[in-house]
């Protein structure tokens, strides 16, 4: 049975994407557009059956160039050779080139689908929110939290524009110190503005002094540890342990069975992957970068006219 492409509206892709990754949120999409990026979100149907949902981001560098991160999204049952297909259709409607993130068990499908390998696969932490998640956190982690429950450290919650700009400064400036890049303020700011409930702010006061923050954006039954910062006091204190067992708390109280603690990289940065695997979270492996190019009309090469063969001896 043939595949068909459909558009998809707000509600329905809710309905569709409710455990979708950051890429593939609704709000992730808008966000995006308003920062002067194309959006292309389609449904897959096999008959009245759908196959799979896939948002691609898309900018003009020379090329028109359209990045589906962490999808395309499977809703229903499909083999290896449907899942080729659908990753045919998605490539020929890019209209140029076609990058997906997919999950690690579809290399196959996307190698058969035409898209060559460009970056090798990275690996998130995923927390599994619960009501036995302490139970998950490892021995070290827990002592730390326990030690900061104890220290006297208070949170606040907020979304004040004030503490916003103020964690997103702190954040520039970090990126700035340790040599890595984000997300733009823009995009934060359009994200906001489209959806400012799913914005949660957490900030940790010690003696009157702001010594560490988190914040986290939720979408779905996910939510993505978004930015976070902590200053010595804040770091002597272990007020980020404490700061991110409130906020994984409050997401499982509202509905959220997924908190994204963001790439896992032991050998760059091996403090930072063992602080976020301490939670309990899991290690998940995505399927690295698969470019596909453009198919380009064939042109064919015109034949040289053909002329008589002079007569022996004559001249031209």
């Amino acid at each position: 049975m043939a595949l068909t492409l459909h558009s998809v509206s707000r509600d329905r892709w809710h309905r569709l994407s409710a455990d979708a990754p950051f890429q593939q949120s609704w709000s992730y999409g808008a966000a995006a557009e308003a920062l002067g990026a194309d959006v292309l979100r389609l449904e897959v149907r096999e008959g009245p059956n759908t196959i799979a949902i896939a948002q691609g981001i898309g900018r003009r560098i020379g090329v028109r160039t359209t990045l589906f991160g962490r999808g395309p999204l499977w809703t229903g049952e499909s083999d290896d050779g449907l899942r080729a297909d659908v990753l045919r259709v998605l490539r020929r409607e890019t209209r140029g080139i076609a990058l997906v993130t997919p999950h690690a068990n579809d290399a196959g499908a996307v190698r058969s689908a035409g898209f060559f390998a460009a970056m090798t696969p990275a690996t998130v932490a995923e927390w599994r929110l619960g009501p036995d998640m302490r139970a998950r956190i490892h021995g070290k982690w827990r002592n730390r939290l326990c030690a900061a429950e104890a220290s006297g450290v208070t949170l606040l919650r907020s979304r004040r524009g004030d503490d916003l700009r103020w964690l997103v400064g702190l954040d520039r400036e970090q990126q700035r110190r340790k040599g890595f890049r984000a997300l733009p303020p823009a995009f934060l700011a359009a994200w906001m503005a489209r959806d400012p409930r799913s914005v949660r702010l957490t900030i940790a006061h010690f003696r009157g002094e702001r010594v560490a923050a988190i914040l986290v954006l939720s979408h779905g039954t996910r939510a993505t540890y978004h930015i976070g910062w902590s200053g010595g006091e804040g770091r002597r204190l272990s007020a980020h342990n404490l700061l991110l067992w409130e906020a994984a708390q409050r997401l499982s109280d509202d509905g959220v069975s997924v908190l994204d603690l963001g790439l896992v990289d032991t050998e760059t940065a091996p403090g930072l992957a063992r602080f976020k695997l301490g939670t309990g979270a899991m290690p998940v492996r995505t399927g690295g970068t698969w470019i596909g190019l453009p198919r380009f009309p064939v042109i064919k090469r015109a034949r040289a006219p053909e002329y008589p063969a002079c007569p022996h001896g004559s001249r031209a």
